[in-house]
């Protein structure tokens, strides 16, 4: 496992294709537009149209630590050069992390959910370069060496860099 942590604009470095996975940290109830992870990774891939976005699926709570994913080309982006990878250029994962969306007073991140879906990660991409955003302490209500530790933990057949 290799790990690091650095300052950055994830479009950016995902653009000169530091990355192979991207993960969108995302709720049950599909109002995810609003959160800074949304924002950035929906510029590779439409991530509200993703089958566990589907409206039928808004609010169940069996969509917590699970996820879901698209392959992205360099090419469906603006002005990026297309940089071939082994199997694909860019996979955009929707990891379900909390059951409620965030409001101002609380955000409900869920540490097992989000264990799950890191595993299930683990599992898929295998070997590949994987980009997360870095999560606030109390967002998650764990200090960052707790957060640290899952992520390495669940992580740990990947290539892990958090994005500050």
């Amino acid at each position: 496992m290799c790990y690091s942590e650095i300052e950055g604009n994830l479009s950016e470095l995902a653009q000169r294709g530091h990355f192979d996975v991207i993960v969108n940290y995302c709720n049950c109830f599909n109002l995810n537009q609003n959160n800074k992870s949304f924002v950035e990774i929906n510029k590779w891939a439409d991530c509200s149209e993703f089958p566990l976005e589907h409206p039928e699926t808004n609010g169940q709570i069996n969509k917590l630590g699970m996820i879901d994913y698209e392959v992205s080309t360099y090419a469906n982006a603006e002005q990026i050069t297309l940089i071939p990878f082994a199997d694909f250029d860019l996979a955009v994962v929707n990891a379900y992390t909390q059951y409620l969306p965030d409001s101002v007073e609380k955000t409900y991140f869920d540490k097992e959910a989000f264990t799950i879906c890191l595993r299930k990660i683990n599992n898929v991409f295998q070997g590949k370069k994987v980009a997360l955003l870095k999560v606030e302490d109390t967002d998650m209500g764990l200090y960052w060496n707790q957060y640290k530790e899952i992520i390495k933990r669940e992580l740990a057949d990947c290539c892990v860099t958090i994005i500050k």
